[in-house]
């Protein structure tokens, strides 16, 4: 006869053995393989930190105090060891809607100064939500104030695909428009921008700029003068 100690004794192996065969449990912890699995949100996705992002300890922000017509903030990342890649760039938010991004550089942003002037606040919030605020001036700088009447005269700005031998790029070149005729131009080199990343300034002739030819991509170029007039060229 079966002593009562063997026969708990031999529980636990017959519930393996249920288990082996296929059954599954039932109550209120079992789930189903077509429910649905919660995700994260479409914003808490593009803020996934890389693995770089851990070591970051610190956003800079710095405003540039070149003269121009953007006010713009360059953030730059100081991490607590070296990295091989960077961290992502960080989502920049205002309370003004005037914010822009620079497309080629998504680690600065900045207000066009002709955005009503006064001043604007910028936080720069990195994937691994660390963040750092700056106040923007966006008055034209004590220069642009004081520069030569030619630059506070110009009227439009005149972009256009200059020949090249340069079959690999397309290169550019913006001339000041002015309202009347003046002996003198003004030396203040625009703002460039392009629909698409890759715009290149020429650093000896900041009045020209270079981008990667690409027929299957319609690209516009726009540049800025540091009184707010722009043009454009499209090709």
């Amino acid at each position: 006869m079966m002593t009562m100690s063997r026969f708990l004794a031999l529980i636990p192996v017959a519930a393996f053995a249920v288990a082996c065969n296929g059954a599954t449990p039932t109550g209120p912890t079992e789930t189903s393989a077509t429910e649905p699995v919660e995700t994260a949100s479409a914003e808490a996705t593009a803020m996934t930190p890389s693995p770089s992002c851990q070591y970051l300890v610190r956003i800079a922000l710095d405003a540039d105090p070149r003269p121009g017509s953007m006010a713009w903030v360059q953030a730059t990342y100081q991490y607590s060891r070296p990295v091989l890649t960077p961290c992502g760039p960080p989502r920049w938010t205002s309370l003004r809607g005037e914010l822009v991004v620079d497309p080629q550089n998504p680690m600065r942003a900045g207000f066009p100064r002709s955005a009503g002037g006064g001043t604007a606040t910028l936080t720069a919030t990195a994937p691994n939500r660390l963040s750092h605020t700056i106040v923007v001036d966006l008055a034209p700088p004590t220069r642009l104030a004081d520069a030569e009447q030619a630059c506070r005269d110009i009227a439009g700005v005149d972009v256009k695909v200059v020949p090249s031998i340069e079959i690999a790029r397309v290169v550019l070149k913006a001339t000041y428009v002015y309202m009347k005729p003046t002996t003198a131009v003004c030396s203040i080199a625009p703002d460039w921008m392009a629909s698409r990343s890759g715009l290149t300034v020429d650093r000896m002739d900041p009045f020209r700029a270079w981008i990667r030819r690409r027929s299957d991509v319609k690209t516009r170029v726009t540049a800025t003068s540091p009184n707010g007039m722009s043009g454009a060229v499209t090709f």
